[in-house]
């Protein structure tokens, strides 16, 4: 009966503590957020650290399971709960501190006193702190052009970072001053839903981990897209084929120096380029032939329009191309490159065809015979007469 009744006093405390759980924070990132918007202990919302021994909601940690990589990642069944911004009490005084580092960081453990666990230390084996965050990529926001790097400093080891379930190696760091690591975060991202999940390898006593993006960081590369089009899918000859290639640039960032290189369809004669600039772009000065090189202001776009003769034979198909300059990526949506094509069709020349004479029918032929007989009788009587 006391088995039974410890059994349930158990269940319940679990279930007390499964509702008291916090929903995960979990941001949506813009290219234009706060640097501060992945940091540890860091409240994004409210724009300042989080106070010492209070959860960090957005940076949760598992410390299920012993991972000597940090690659196997948590389990499927790992339990979760919001890391700590450790009392500043129990922070070590060798780690470094988040206010050195600019104030928009701070150090995140499983335990407010900044341990996993209370002990036997050393672990054996050594215990493998899991700590993750998650964000969302809108629908406006490329995949490809994020840019994120992330320094760290760790105790005892971080072992990598997974991101998206594909998991990257990183330098072990430390957690006295100057000893940080720098994470490449280049993914692979998506729209939608990311987890970020760094591995820190921990051997007992002080456990934690201090993660940042540099204030002065870009958070995205500039990423241009290109596109091409044609007004219609068939030409005759001596028709007018017109194409327009756009090349937008969505931002963060402006483009300094974005050239356009174009071949020259072979069908194409007396071929004249044009240019519309919207939203602050400047389209170039000569137009006459491409290349063209020209800056691209965050949100801008030029729409380039080429007009000429279709001939008689050879192919329509356009190839544009951009190199977008120092800065600056083309989008993986679109490539660097765009092409457009249509068909020549020529219409067939017609044989002259014979045109039928009428003939006479059966009815016809016998008139005829009988009016040549006719004929012929008078004809005679006639000549008896002037004899």
């Amino acid at each position: 009966m006391f088995t039974r009744w410890i059994a349930a006093a158990a269940f319940l405390s679990a279930c007390q503590w499964a509702s008291a759980q916090p929903s995960p924070y979990i941001p949506t990132f813009s290219c234009q957020s706060s640097n501060a918007i992945l940091n540890t202990g860091f409240d994004y919302e409210a724009g300042q650290p989080l106070p010492n021994g209070s959860p960090d909601t957005q940076w949760w940690v598992s410390s299920s399971q012993s991972d000597p990589t940090g690659a196997l990642g948590p389990a499927a069944d790992a339990s979760w709960k919001p890391s700590s911004v450790p009392f500043s009490a129990s922070l070590p005084a060798a780690w470094v501190s988040g206010a050195s580092l600019g104030g928009q960081t701070n150090w995140i453990s499983p335990l407010p006193n900044a341990t996993t666990a209370p002990g036997p230390y050393p672990f054996r084996p050594r215990v493998t702190n899991y700590y993750r965050m998650q964000f969302n990529l809108p629908a406006n926001v490329s995949p490809s052009a994020l840019k994120l790097s992330m320094d760290y400093y760790s105790d005892d080891s971080m072992l990598g970072v997974t991101i998206n379930g594909v998991f990257q190696a990183l330098p072990p760091a430390g957690f006295a001053p100057g000893n940080q690591g720098t994470a490449e975060l280049d993914g692979p991202w998506h729209g939608g839903l990311n987890t970020l999940t760094f591995s820190v390898s921990d051997v007992g006593w002080g456990s934690g981990m201090l993660a940042y993006i540099q204030p002065g960081d870009v958070l995205c590369e500039t990423s241009l897209t290109i596109e091409q089009t044609i007004d219609q899918p068939t030409y005759a000859p001596a028709q007018t084929a017109h194409y327009t290639v756009t090349i937008r640039n969505p931002g963060p960032s402006d483009a300094s120096l974005v050239t356009l290189s174009h071949d020259m369809p072979a069908a194409l004669s007396n071929g004249t380029w044009s240019c519309t600039a919207t939203n602050g772009a400047v389209c170039p000065a000569d137009l006459a032939n491409a290349p063209f090189s020209f800056g691209l202001p965050s949100g801008g776009a030029l729409v380039f329009a080429l007009s000429g003769t279709v001939a008689a034979s050879g192919s329509l198909l356009s190839q544009a191309s951009i190199d977008a300059g120092p800065g600056a990526i083309c989008d993986a949506s679109t490539g660097c490159t765009a092409s457009a094509d249509a068909n020549v069709v020529v219409s067939p020349e017609l044989d002259p065809k014979p045109v039928p004479v009428p003939g006479l029918g059966p009815w016809a032929l016998v008139l005829l015979s009988l009016l040549s007989v006719a004929l012929a009788s008078i004809a005679t009587t006639q000549y008896q007469r002037r004899r």
